[in-house]
């Protein structure tokens, strides 16, 4: 959500469009999330995705569609669709946008209950050579 933020900060783009930040998780794969543009509001929550030349095509009906992050530049060169789509790769989660999200959820009175709050794992742990099990 960070780097959506930045995405909209950076494009200006504040209504019809979805912001799709990527973050390179190796060979054809990403760590993905779909937000839209307005309130950032999650389409699609985040998960690792292995990319295919169509994907999120969807979502560019009538909308923009902007691609940030590590994992863009590869996407762009598999999109299909690339000329319709706008790729910012050089664009990173940046602090700031961290502070902006904390800060809103702060006065929206949004806490986790740090007694309870188990970390989020995209992908359960694969022991590979040299790894203590």
């Amino acid at each position: 959500k960070a780097l959506a933020w930045s995405m909209r900060q950076e494009t200006g783009l504040w209504e019809a469009a979805m912001f799709i930040p990527m973050t390179d998780a190796r060979r054809m794969e990403v760590y993905t999330a779909v937000y839209e543009a307005t309130a950032l509001n999650c389409v699609l929550p985040v998960a690792p995705k292995i990319l295919e030349p169509d994907d999120f095509r969807n979502y560019s009906t009538g909308n923009k569609v902007v691609f940030a992050g590590s994992g863009a530049a590869k996407w762009r060169s598999h999109c299909a669709w690339s000329e319709q789509a706008l790729f910012l790769e050089h664009l990173l989660p940046m602090a700031e946008s961290m502070g902006t999200l904390a800060l809103e959820a702060f006065n929206g009175g949004h806490f986790e209950d740090v007694a309870y709050f188990e970390p989020f794992y995209l992908k359960q742990f694969q022991p590979g050579k040299g790894s203590v099990t």
